[in-house]
């Protein structure tokens, strides 16, 4: 099983990788992805689909709009891996 600071590391490495020009600063688990960050609704889409593949999680979009930092982020795939 993962652990949070390992999701939250991978978090920042999808970002930086795949939609570099929405970062504005360094990414640390308390980056607010909605202020620090020039992420829109597709970009997030594409983070949390893509570590919902890589963790087999599945978020509720309920969940979405209270994820606002790479920690909560992490938190979210962690409570929803499915084993």
């Amino acid at each position: 099983m993962p652990t949070k600071e390992e999701i939250a590391k991978r978090t920042a490495e999808i970002i930086l990788a795949d939609v570099p020009e929405m970062v504005k600063g360094e990414l640390t688990p308390e980056t607010n992805l909605r202020t620090e960050t020039a992420i829109d609704s597709m970009g997030f889409i594409y983070i949390m689909s893509k570590l919902e593949g890589e963790y087999h999680a599945m978020v509720p979009e309920e969940e979405w709009d209270s994820i606002i930092t790479l920690d909560d982020v992490a938190a979210a795939i962690l409570r929803h891996v499915k084993a």
